[in-house]
Formats: C-alpha cells, sequence, structure tokens
C-alpha cells in the first residue's frame, strides 16, 4: 500500500485529465470539487470522492463531459469478504452523495432560470 493515498489518487486524477487547477484537500469519504482543465473561473465542475479504509479506493468525474473513472491502490492487500462488503456500503453511499450534489446544483441552475424568467421584458419589434 501506498505511503501517500491521496497523492497517487490526485496522480491518477491528472492522467485522466481531471486534474484540478488548484489541489484540494480531498478529506475521507467527503464529495469534494474543484475546478478543472476547460472549467471558467468559478467553475467546480470536476468531483471526486476518496475513501482510505480499508483499502484506498477513489472516484473522479466531471458533470461538464459526463465522464467518471474509479481508481484503487493496486498495492492494497486483498480484501476479506466483510471489508469487500464495507466498500460496496461506501461506494453506494459515495453515489448517493454525487446524486444529491448534483440534483441541489440543478436545482439552484433552475431556480436562478426561473427568476431571470419572471424579471425579463419582452423584447422590442424593432
Amino acid at each position: 500500500m501506498s505511503a501517500d493515498p491521496r497523492g497517487d489518487f490526485l496522480a491518477f486524477c491528472r492522467s485522466v485529465g481531471l486534474d484540478p487547477v488548484k489541489p484540494p484537500e480531498l478529506p475521507e469519504g467527503v464529495l469534494t470539487r474543484w475546478r478543472g482543465p476547460g472549467d471558467k473561473p468559478g467553475a467546480r465542475n470536476v468531483w471526486a470522492v476518496l475513501h482510505l479504509l480499508p483499502a484506498p479506493w477513489g472516484v473522479v468525474g466531471s458533470w461538464r463531459t459526463g465522464e467518471q473513472h474509479a481508481w484503487r491502490d493496486e498495492r492494497a492487500p486483498r480484501l476479506t469478504d466483510a471489508e469487500r462488503a464495507e466498500q460496496r456500503r461506501q461506494a453506494d453511499a459515495a453515489r448517493a452523495a454525487r446524486a444529491a450534489e448534483l440534483a441541489a446544483v440543478q436545482a439552484a441552475a433552475r431556480a436562478k432560470a426561473e427568476r431571470l424568467w419572471r424579471v425579463a421584458r419582452p423584447t422590442p419589434q424593432d
């Protein structure tokens, strides 16, 4: 197992083209977002979740492109059945967190569009 799984995961993110403009902290098990290549300033379209136990693994993706990539530490020891079950539980929780975050972003965008539509004026005929 690597001495620096966060560094290895960020290297993986770079290898799939989703490297952060500014390296994030990547707290364990928390959905983290950052500005990725091609994103406008202020955008945070790249997302990632990193788990360290029982063996390091993570997922990184982009809401802008729709891509998603899974990573695991190949040097980690083989998992027991109980550890694999825990990893599946973590993966399900991570998927639910991504879905909730995406729903929140979409709801905010929808609310902003509705506000803009309500205050918009008709265009003049000329």
